[in-house]
């Protein structure tokens, strides 16, 4: 589950009966969703955007699908797709346990049993076109009936995912995540987090190490050339000197 900042919105993963299941809540009133998420498997990881206008749902599916929810809980609205990645792993299942918004909501982090930890950015004007085609899209099925709705499923904006990736990143073409850093770990990856704009990575997992790492860039400059990273892993803790004077 997840409570952004501004407490308005609370964001609710789970799993019915072997399918997932998502669920955005206004928390003034919290007895009815504003919207519900249907996805094929289990639901491990939910996150809000800063301004709650996006929400990221993960999980058993190995796929990061980003919704746009500007319009949960308006009568008759949906919560389009704006983008979908999909993982897949050499070392086992690319289950995703972990990811997190930046807090100046320019960017998301994710972290993959994949052994990848992810950073992408986001692309603003291209989440407020697919959800505008949304819109136009809702009004033109209350003016056309079903022939709109037959068509809507393959179109900007529909119910139906937007993009997949592969392994090592995500499709870019017309889309809102664009990845920015790719950190090979090795092992699977099970907690991320980041500061604020998310120059620095902080990664956990299955290696029993926490490793932070620097980005080196800013937002408005993580489309160019690739990033180094430096791994800050703690050192085990050297063995302790022999007492000189040890107690009998």
């Amino acid at each position: 589950m997840h409570l952004p900042s501004d407490s308005s919105r609370l964001a609710i993963g789970s799993e019915v009966a072997g399918a997932g299941r998502a669920y955005i809540y206004d928390t003034a009133d919290g007895t009815q969703p504003l919207h519900q998420f249907e996805h094929p498997k289990a639901v491990w990881c939910v996150r809000l955007s800063p301004p709650a206008t996006m929400m990221a749902v993960a999980g058993y599916d190995m796929a990061l699908t980003l919704y746009d929810v500007t319009r949960a809980g308006m009568q008759g609205a949906h919560c389009p797709v704006l983008q979908r990645v999909a993982y897949t792993s050499k070392i086992g299942p690319a289950f995703i346990w972990s990811a997190e918004f930046s807090e100046d909501g320019g960017a998301i982090i994710l972290g993959c049993w994949s052994g990848f930890a992810f950073v992408y950015t986001i692309d603003f004007e291209r989440a407020k076109q697919i959800a505008d085609d949304a819109l136009r899209w809702e009004e033109a099925e209350g003016a056309d009936g079903a022939d709109a709705s037959q068509t809507r499923a393959n179109t900007a904006g529909g119910d139906s995912p937007r993009l997949s990736g592969d392994a090592d990143a995500a499709a870019t073409e017309l889309a809102v995540l664009t990845q920015a850093v790719a950190v090979d770990r090795g092992e699977r990856v099970y907690a991320v987090d980041c500061n604020a704009d998310a120059s620095r990575l902080v990664v956990g997992g299955r290696d029993k190490k926490v490793a932070m790492f620097d980005t080196e860039r800013h937002l408005s400059d993580a489309h160019t050339g690739s990033v180094r990273v430096a791994d800050r892993s703690p050192s085990p803790d050297p063995s302790p000197s022999p007492d000189p004077n040890p107690s009998p």
